[in-house]
Parts: structure tokens; C-alpha cells; sequence
């Protein structure tokens, strides 16, 4: 969901927000039955930034913006006993990323 807005003929002024999700499921070998399953992995973003136009030379964006991750499906590489090649385990983490460009 967004919305913007035309201050002047070279200035917008936008916010934004959207959600995105990643279905969990089961991992074919895992390390041990009690982390086989790994769960929903759900994204929050909010952004709000303005663009400036500069007389068809060009454009300037300024936008800051805030990501959180609800059980970030993290991937980790794992030699297990008896295996030659290592195996991907899926674990669930919080995560998060705040900044300005």
C-alpha cells in the first residue's frame, strides 16, 4: 500500500508500507527431529522518501526505510555424521534493517 504526492511540478513525497510472506515446511535431512519443521516467514516494510526532479538533468531520491523480518527462514551449511557432503539446515531468526539512501 502507498501513497504519493505532487508538491510542485520537480517534488514528490511518497510513504509505503507492505507485507510479504514465505510459507515454513520440513526439512528432508535435518540435524535432528526437533528442528525438521521451520516456520512462516512474514516481512514488514515501511519507507517514506521524496524525489526531486532537476529539469530533466536528472533525479534525486532521498527515502528511509524499516524491514522487519518475522522468523527469517535463515540457511546454514552442515557436515552431519556420516555424510561426505554438507547439508542445508533451516532455522527461524528475527531480523531487522533500518537505514536512508
Amino acid at each position: 500500500m502507498g501513497i504519493d504526492y505532487t508538491v510542485t511540478d520537480g517534488v514528490l513525497v511518497y510513504a509505503s508500507f507492505a507485507r510479504g510472506s514465505k510459507n515454513g515446511g520440513y526439512q528432508s535431512i535435518p540435524d535432528s527431529v526437533a528442528v525438521a519443521a521451520y516456520g512462516t516467514e512474514a516481512a514488514y516494510t515501511k519507507e517514506v522518501g521524496a524525489k526531486f526532479n532537476f529539469g530533466g538533468g536528472g533525479w534525486l531520491q532521498l527515502a528511509v526505510f524499516d524491514t522487519i523480518v518475522k522468523n527469517f527462514q535463515a540457511n546454514r551449511l552442515v557436515v552431519l555424521d556420516g555424510s561426505p557432503l554438507p547439508q542445508a539446515i533451516i532455522s527461524n531468526v528475527d531480523a531487522r534493517s533500518t537505514g536512508a539512501e
